[in-house]
Protein backbone atom coordinates (compact mmCIF):
# COMPACT_ATOMS: atom_id res chain seq x y z
CA UNK A 1 0.00 0.00 0.00
CA UNK A 2 0.92 3.35 -0.46
CA UNK A 3 2.38 5.76 2.91
CA UNK A 4 -1.04 5.75 4.27
CA UNK A 5 0.26 7.95 7.07
CA UNK A 6 1.58 10.60 3.96
CA UNK A 7 -1.97 10.81 2.71
CA UNK A 8 -4.02 11.37 6.30
CA UNK A 9 -1.30 14.59 6.81
CA UNK A 10 -2.01 15.80 3.52
CA UNK A 11 -5.92 15.23 4.12
CA UNK A 12 -5.31 16.98 7.86
CA UNK A 13 -3.86 19.76 5.97
CA UNK A 14 -6.28 20.41 3.26
CA UNK A 15 -8.69 20.48 5.68
CA UNK A 16 -7.01 23.13 7.77
CA UNK A 17 -6.29 20.64 10.94
CA UNK A 18 -3.00 20.62 12.68
CA UNK A 19 -2.08 18.04 13.42
CA UNK A 20 0.94 18.01 16.25
CA UNK A 21 3.56 15.62 18.51
CA UNK A 22 3.61 16.20 21.95
CA UNK A 23 3.06 14.49 25.49
CA UNK A 24 -0.48 13.78 26.47
CA UNK A 25 -1.35 13.02 30.13
CA UNK A 26 -3.85 10.38 29.98
CA UNK A 27 -4.43 9.07 25.92
CA UNK A 28 -1.95 8.40 23.29
CA UNK A 29 -3.86 10.55 20.73
CA UNK A 30 -7.11 13.01 21.32
CA UNK A 31 -8.30 15.80 19.00
CA UNK A 32 -10.34 19.12 20.39
CA UNK A 33 -12.68 21.76 18.22
CA UNK A 34 -12.38 25.33 19.13
CA UNK A 35 -15.06 27.51 17.16
CA UNK A 36 -14.57 26.32 13.44
CA UNK A 37 -10.86 24.54 14.10
CA UNK A 38 -9.94 21.42 14.49
CA UNK A 39 -6.29 20.30 16.14
CA UNK A 40 -5.03 16.28 16.69
CA UNK A 41 -2.56 16.03 19.47
CA UNK A 42 -0.53 12.54 19.17
CA UNK A 43 1.71 11.72 21.58
CA UNK A 44 5.03 9.47 20.42
CA UNK A 45 5.83 8.48 23.99
CA UNK A 46 2.82 6.25 23.80
CA UNK A 47 2.83 4.81 20.58
CA UNK A 48 4.77 1.53 19.58
CA UNK A 49 4.17 1.31 15.72
CA UNK A 50 3.46 3.30 12.77
CA UNK A 51 0.04 1.46 11.99
CA UNK A 52 -0.55 2.57 15.27
CA UNK A 53 0.14 6.19 14.47
CA UNK A 54 -1.55 5.55 11.59
CA UNK A 55 -5.25 4.03 13.22
CA UNK A 56 -4.52 7.03 15.84
CA UNK A 57 -4.57 9.51 13.13
CA UNK A 58 -7.06 8.38 10.86
CA UNK A 59 -9.49 7.98 14.05
CA UNK A 60 -8.93 11.37 15.44
CA UNK A 61 -9.38 12.64 11.85
CA UNK A 62 -12.85 11.32 11.79
CA UNK A 63 -13.39 13.44 14.99
CA UNK A 64 -12.69 16.54 13.20
CA UNK A 65 -14.21 15.31 9.77
CA UNK A 66 -17.38 14.15 11.34
CA UNK A 67 -17.75 16.81 14.01
CA UNK A 68 -18.30 13.86 16.23
CA UNK A 69 -16.75 15.77 19.65
CA UNK A 70 -17.89 15.00 23.57
CA UNK A 71 -17.09 16.55 26.49
CA UNK A 72 -15.34 14.22 29.47
CA UNK A 73 -18.87 14.18 31.17
CA UNK A 74 -21.26 12.81 28.41
CA UNK A 75 -22.77 9.41 29.15
CA UNK A 76 -21.04 6.69 27.83
CA UNK A 77 -23.94 6.14 24.99
CA UNK A 78 -22.81 9.51 23.74
CA UNK A 79 -19.56 9.02 23.94
CA UNK A 80 -19.68 5.13 22.36
CA UNK A 81 -22.08 7.01 19.42
CA UNK A 82 -19.40 9.68 18.73
CA UNK A 83 -16.46 7.04 18.74
CA UNK A 84 -18.14 4.87 16.64
CA UNK A 85 -18.46 7.51 14.32
CA UNK A 86 -15.04 8.67 14.08
CA UNK A 87 -14.14 5.01 13.14
CA UNK A 88 -16.39 4.59 10.95
CA UNK A 89 -14.62 7.70 9.03
CA UNK A 90 -11.32 6.06 9.68
CA UNK A 91 -11.86 2.31 8.21
CA UNK A 92 -13.86 3.70 5.46
CA UNK A 93 -10.52 6.11 4.49
CA UNK A 94 -8.45 3.35 5.61
CA UNK A 95 -9.16 0.68 4.68
CA UNK A 96 -11.86 0.86 1.28
CA UNK A 97 -13.83 -2.30 0.43
CA UNK A 98 -12.66 -2.32 -3.40
CA UNK A 99 -8.78 -2.64 -1.68
CA UNK A 100 -10.08 -4.88 0.46
CA UNK A 101 -11.48 -7.12 -1.75
CA UNK A 102 -7.94 -7.23 -4.00
CA UNK A 103 -5.60 -7.66 -0.94
CA UNK A 104 -8.14 -10.58 -0.18
CA UNK A 105 -8.12 -11.74 -4.10
CA UNK A 106 -4.07 -11.47 -3.74
CA UNK A 107 -3.58 -13.52 -0.56
CA UNK A 108 -3.84 -11.44 2.26
CA UNK A 109 -7.08 -13.53 4.68
CA UNK A 110 -5.19 -13.59 7.68
CA UNK A 111 -6.09 -10.79 10.03
CA UNK A 112 -2.25 -9.87 10.59
CA UNK A 113 -1.66 -9.73 6.88
CA UNK A 114 -4.54 -7.54 5.99
CA UNK A 115 -3.82 -5.01 9.12
CA UNK A 116 -0.07 -5.15 7.64
CA UNK A 117 -1.05 -4.28 4.27
CA UNK A 118 -3.45 -1.73 4.70
CA UNK A 119 -1.21 -0.10 7.87
CA UNK A 120 -3.25 -0.58 10.92
CA UNK A 121 -3.41 -2.47 14.11
CA UNK A 122 -4.98 -6.11 13.71
CA UNK A 123 -7.17 -4.28 16.54
CA UNK A 124 -8.45 -1.62 14.41
CA UNK A 125 -8.87 -3.91 10.94
CA UNK A 126 -10.80 -6.45 13.07
CA UNK A 127 -13.71 -3.42 13.59
CA UNK A 128 -14.30 -3.59 9.42
CA UNK A 129 -13.49 -7.29 8.37
CA UNK A 130 -13.90 -10.19 10.99
CA UNK A 131 -16.94 -12.20 12.91
CA UNK A 132 -16.16 -15.29 14.41
CA UNK A 133 -17.94 -18.56 14.24
CA UNK A 134 -17.40 -21.93 15.36
CA UNK A 135 -13.78 -20.86 16.39
CA UNK A 136 -12.90 -19.68 13.03
CA UNK A 137 -12.98 -16.04 11.74
CA UNK A 138 -14.30 -14.71 8.41
CA UNK A 139 -13.75 -11.95 6.92
CA UNK A 140 -16.97 -9.72 5.83
CA UNK A 141 -17.48 -6.23 5.06
CA UNK A 142 -20.90 -4.39 6.42
CA UNK A 143 -23.48 -4.89 3.56
CA UNK A 144 -20.92 -6.00 0.83
CA UNK A 145 -20.17 -9.15 -0.94
CA UNK A 146 -16.64 -10.35 -1.29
Amino acid sequence: MENESCNLYLEASASGIEVAWFPLSVEPSMAIQFQDTCAIALDPSKISSSAEANTLLAHELGHCKTGSFYNPYAQLDIRAKHENKADKWAITHLIPFAKLRSAISAGCTELWSLAEYFEVTEEFMAKKAVIKVGGKQYLVAEKETL
